[in-house]
């Protein structure tokens, strides 16, 4: 609805992307069914933004408390959804992350012996 509602409002189609908001008055469950149904926003045909960067979502899954700790689960829930679009405090560790899960899943077998 709202994309249409862009749409009808003159917004190029080329310049939304979507956002499902995680956290923002969600619960933990909440959130972890936004994230396990990720393929909905594929579905949509726009660019996903998946904004978790430490939020409690990484605490509740961890158990770590601080924040400032979460970025590493941050990443890694990232990853996994295959978010086009990561919002992160830590640029430098999300580009190890996204380069070391991408190396990893295009490298190619070695044939069996």
């Amino acid at each position: 609805q709202r994309i249409a509602f862009c749409e009808q409002q003159g917004m190029d189609r080329r310049r939304l992307l979507v956002d499902p908001g995680i956290g923002f008055g969600k619960t933990t469950q909440h959130n972890l069914t936004l994230l396990q149904r990720s393929r909905v926003w594929r579905g949509l045909g726009l660019p996903w933004l998946l904004g978790v960067s430490r939020k409690q979502i990484v605490g509740a899954l961890t158990g770590e408390s601080d924040p400032h700790r979460r970025d590493v689960g941050s990443h890694v829930l990232g990853i996994l959804v295959d978010a086009d679009i990561l919002r992160v405090h830590d640029v430098a560790g999300a580009r190890q992350a996204l380069a070391v899960a991408t190396g990893f899943t295009q490298a190619p077998l070695e044939a069996a012996a």
